[in-house]
């Protein structure tokens, strides 16, 4: 694989971690044999870029798009994680002649760390036909994917498996994975099986409040996800999973794993994650972009839009709070083993902010 990935070493810390967590969690003696301990790695995770010149703006901020981007970029360079992922939705549509795309690509140069990219609807949402591989295989298989299918996986060490998963379905704002795709993933976790796993899809496999709900919330999600989360439940070693798409900034557990829901860049709250991944738990950090006055006008044009007058007609600034989440929704230590019970943290720059920003 021409990946330029970081070399993980295995350590002794981690080797004794993963032999204590055997006990701890009680998996049973064939898993216990086949587990490998990883070496600290750290990743960030953007979504909802909507890159695009063209249009206007709605409660996603698309003028300010190539902005935001270009000042995430940069932060994420000063954080020096060792990749990043970009979750979907990252143009808002290829655009004539695939200019948003090759847009893009020409900003995302500048990113001084490797980086890879799933699909979400508006990737794929044009006036004419999609083929996916022949607008983003190339880019894909500059990366080292070789497949012929918009869904991949890697592994960057030995010990740690990232899958990338292809939820985007043409003309429709829910998403779906094939019987074909569904297949792959139950082979990939069956070979993976010893290997610390991140699943990353751009709509949620396990939706957060309000979108585990009836209409119109429903229409948002995966048709099949029961499919996919009953394989990654059977699976030790799915033990993140990353979505984006609705833009509510959320962290549950199910099982062995936590799902966490990603704010999109150009929606309130404006902001994208970074994960830093040691043997015994997961540090996850959540930077809001630092144009205070387009991130409050960002929260007052989610409270004027449908969906917030849907979820409370009365109230509608209750569905921008949800959207932000709670304290532990945007930085949280998620411990690997025991109860995994996230833990508060508090970043160095971390402040609470007026302007009904960051209430908590």
């Amino acid at each position: 694989m021409n990946r330029d990935y970081m070399d993980f070493q295995i350590s002794r810390r981690a080797l004794l971690f993963s032999l204590a967590a055997t006990s701890v969690l009680g998996w049973p003696q064939k898993a216990r044999a086949t587990l490998t301990p990883i070496k600290p790695f750290s990743f960030a995770f953007v979504t909802g870029v909507h890159l695009t010149n063209k249009m206007e703006d709605s409660y996603l901020l698309y003028h300010e798009s190539q902005l935001f981007l270009q000042e995430a970029i940069k932060r994420i360079n000063e954080a020096e994680v060792d990749f990043t992922v970009f979750g979907g939705d990252q143009i808002e549509g290829p655009g004539d002649d695939d200019e948003n795309w090759n847009l893009f690509i020409d900003v995302v140069k500048n990113l001084q760390n490797p980086w890879d990219f799933i699909l979400g609807d508006r990737d794929i949402a044009a006036t004419r036909l999609v083929d996916k591989m022949r607008t983003f295989g190339p880019d894909w298989k500059g990366k080292g994917i070789e497949l012929d299918t918009p869904y991949w996986s890697r592994s960057p060490a030995g010990n740690v498996h990232l899958i990338g998963l292809d939820s985007s379905t043409p003309g429709s704002k829910e998403g779906s994975l094939s019987s074909k795709q569904l297949e792959w993933l139950k082979s990939e976790l069956a070979v993976n099986q010893s290997k610390f796993t991140i699943v990353f899809c751009h709509h949620p496999l396990l939706p957060p409040p309000p979108f585990n709900g009836g209409e119109p919330w429903n229409n948002y999600n995966i048709v099949n996800s029961a499919s996919a989360l009953e394989i990654l439940s059977s699976s030790l070693y799915v033990r993140l999973v990353v979505s984006g798409h609705v833009g509510v900034n959320k962290v549950q557990k199910e099982r062995n794993a936590y799902h966490v829901s990603a704010p999109a860049l150009v929606g309130y709250p404006c902001a994208y994650k970074i994960f830093r991944v040691d043997p015994d738990k997961i540090e996850m950090e959540t930077y809001e972009v630092k144009y205070e006055a387009l991130v409050k006008k960002a929260a007052k044009a989610l409270e004027q839009s449908t969906l917030a007058y849907y979820y409370d007609r009365g109230k509608p600034r209750k569905f921008v709070d949800l959207s932000q989440g709670e304290k532990l929704d945007w930085d949280a230590e998620l411990p690997l083993g025991g109860g995994m019970t996230p833990m508060p943290i508090k970043k160095k720059n971390d402040k609470k902010k007026k302007g009904g920003l960051r209430l908590w």
